[in-house]
């Protein structure tokens, strides 16, 4: 890929776009939901790591909702926001996946103790993979 830039005095900053119109309404708004994917629920339980710079240690977790951008995790441990995580997701893929890669968006303290981490996938699932893990035998979800 190659990049290019111009001057500051371009004449492009004149140029109005509504790709960086201050408010942009998003085709399909639900009131408050933003969000690009449907969630759905889901109590599969999983282990994770730390990507990058952590120690070689996994911690336990159960994937709360998943959709094809991320998942909501709770686990009894904080990662701070930008870290990377590795997901381990016990699934019967053929070939079997690893782990899914994802970086953490927040990290919200529950009253109980645990922590609730919101997490972008780096690559988005397909319907096929979102459908295997939603359909997974350990997922104790009730679904709709």
């Amino acid at each position: 890929m190659i990049v290019t830039t111009k001057p500051a005095n371009s004449a492009v900053s004149g140029i109005k776009s509504s790709r960086f119109d201050p408010s942009p309404v998003p085709g399909g708004y639900r009131g408050n939901e933003r969000r690009a994917w449907s969630r759905y629920p889901t109590r599969l339980e999983t282990f994770c790591r730390q990507a990058i710079g952590g120690p070689e240690m996994c911690w336990s977790g159960l994937i709360e909702n998943i959709s094809r951008g991320g998942i909501r995790l709770l686990m009894h441990r904080r990662f701070e926001p930008g870290s990377l995580l590795k997901i381990d997701v016990p699934l019967p893929l053929d070939p079997p996946t690893a782990y899914l890669m994802t970086r953490v968006i927040y990290a919200t303290l529950q009253p109980n103790g645990s922590w609730a981490l919101g997490c972008a996938f780096t690559e988005e699932l397909d319907e096929d993979q979102l459908s295997i893990m939603l359909k997974a035998p350990g997922n104790r979800a009730e679904m709709p």
